[in-house]
């Protein structure tokens, strides 16, 4: 019994101190490299990936991935490891693989020729380059038409069963392969809208009509509701000219007199209309000649030198003009 006991006593010593020491020492730390080639510091017994050693850092990155050509579901290629590219659903094609080496196949879809809106299956790269309008995973319908849907038009009104680009071409707004006019509320478009004192204001045709007269979408404050005046363009004069229909034509420059009923007098080359200053840029000056004699030429009847726009030309407008340059004066 005693003889058990001294044995007992010497384990005791032997082993005690090792079993203290193991259970106050964790176990030793290294670096781990995850399966994206990601590293991070890790016992063994938690790494999911590769365990480097005890011991070893990820300064610099101990972990090099492997990477490869990657074709995506978009068709595109990048380079990936294995596991990005199967976690994006893609093909890999290999380690030390490269993008010039493989080609992706390319998903196909609807093509919606713009024109005649006739509906090919083509992929996207081949449709864009036929100027037509992709649809990724939608079919044509069995007769050979484009995809349709509900379109918001311009006067805020839906209309159901048209194509992107039948949309498109009225100006509207596409609401998506599929979609109908049931609970669709289309935006009113804003346009000027002006009042009986001559007051303008972007509004919606339903608001604008409560007390004002709407010029319709997209037209612009003040230009539409200023009353008709004269429009000085090139070098010709008209009177009664809305302010929205006195624009620039090519080279020839337009000026817009409101409330002015009356053009130049005989023999006024300045006021209203500076008949010198052909394109209405920075005063008279050298290029004024060279645009209006590219005007006269073309036949563009407005150099028609103080006359109406659409009057036959005469070699004596060239004269006029030149007598006007030379004099200034506006």
């Amino acid at each position: 019994m005693v003889a058990k006991m001294r044995s007992l006593l010497r384990f005791v010593l032997v082993l005690g101190p090792l079993v203290l020491m193991a259970a106050r020492c964790p176990a030793q730390s290294g670096a781990c490299c995850g399966p994206a080639g990601i590293c991070t510091l890790s016992s063994q017994a938690a790494c999911i990936g590769a365990f480097l050693g005890k011991g070893t850092t990820c300064t610099p990155n101990a972990c090099d991935p492997v990477t490869g050509a990657c074709c995506n579901p978009s068709g595109a290629c990048t380079i990936s490891t294995l596991a990005l590219c199967k976690a994006a659903d893609g093909v890999y094609f290999g380690d030390g693989s490269l993008c010039s080496d493989v080609a992706c196949v390319q998903p196909t879809g609807a093509c919606c020729n713009a024109g005649s809106h006739q509906c090919l299956n083509l992929d996207q790269g081949d449709c864009l380059s036929l100027g037509g309008t992709f649809y990724k995973a939608v079919a044509c319908t069995a007769v050979g038409s484009c995809p349709l849907g509900a379109c918001c038009l311009p006067e805020g009104v839906c209309t159901a069963g048209i194509t992107e680009p039948g949309c498109i071409a009225w100006r509207g707004t596409f609401r998506g392969v599929g979609t109908t006019c049931v609970g669709v509320s289309c935006p009113m478009p804003l346009g000027a809208c002006c009042s009986v004192t001559g007051a303008c204001s972007l509004l919606p045709a339903n608001i604008c009509t409560l007390f004002g007269q709407w010029r319709g979408p997209g037209t612009l404050c003040p230009a539409a509701c200023l009353p008709p005046g004269v429009c000085c363009r090139g070098s010709t004069c008209a009177t009664g000219v809305a302010a929205t229909d006195c624009v620039p034509q090519g080279a020839a420059g337009a000026v817009f007199i409101s409330g002015t009923q009356a053009c130049n007098i005989s023999g006024s080359r300045s006021s209203p209309c500076c008949l010198a200053d052909f394109n209405k840029l920075d005063g008279i000056d050298i290029q004024d000649i060279f645009d209006f004699l590219n005007a006269w030429f073309a036949q563009n009847s407005l150099a028609n030198f103080g006359g109406q726009p659409g009057a036959a030309l005469t070699i004596q407008n060239i004269f006029d003009f030149l007598n006007a340059w030379f004099v200034g004066g506006c």
